[in-house]
């Protein structure tokens, strides 16, 4: 009889326990819509080719045109996909040995019609090939459009914030 006692108040617990354990989810993908975690999983495998220091892989996840425009931290501005391609070769992967791009689980879209754009920050960690660390936080807004049935950037504007 004292088994059958315990076990009755055993049961509740024993619900309420699993009933947390199964509602607990990630966060981002809780409290974020269908467009937040497709783009933040696109941007995410966007970085992982980012971390190739491949600009073929990279090329995957824009428009090679010569209209694209790309905002970056250095030049100022690219003009096309071919000069954007030369450019990350020469001003970024050219002076690393080691390139690590993480999106944080801030993404947001926002859809228009075929055009959609993210915003989001992230975190670059990254070695110059003379052994000096970096480490910065940036922001970025990319504004993709369908191709083909294909999601392509088809403008990106890359900041960091700056101490004055």
């Amino acid at each position: 009889m004292k088994c059958i006692q315990f076990l009755k108040r055993l049961l509740p617990i024993t619900l309420l326990v699993f009933g947390l354990s199964i509602q607990v989810q990630p966060a981002f993908a809780a409290t974020q819509s269908a467009d937040d975690v497709f783009f933040k999983q696109l941007t995410d495998q966007s970085y992982a080719a980012w971390n190739t220091q491949d600009p073929e892989a990279v090329a995957a996840f824009f428009l090679n045109d010569p209209d694209l425009v790309v905002y970056d931290a250095t030049p100022l501005k690219y003009q096309g996909w071919q000069a954007f391609k030369a450019g990350i070769q020469t001003h970024l992967f050219d002076k690393l040995d080691r390139f690590q791009l993480t999106a944080h689980d801030d993404l947001h879209a926002t859809r228009n019609g075929d055009l959609v754009w993210t915003t989001f920050t992230y975190h670059l960690s990254a070695t110059l090939n003379n052994g000096q660390p970096i480490e910065a936080e940036g922001r970025q807004t990319d504004l993709w459009q369908q191709h083909d049935g294909k999601w392509l950037i088809v403008h990106e504007h890359t900041s960091a914030p700056v101490s004055l």
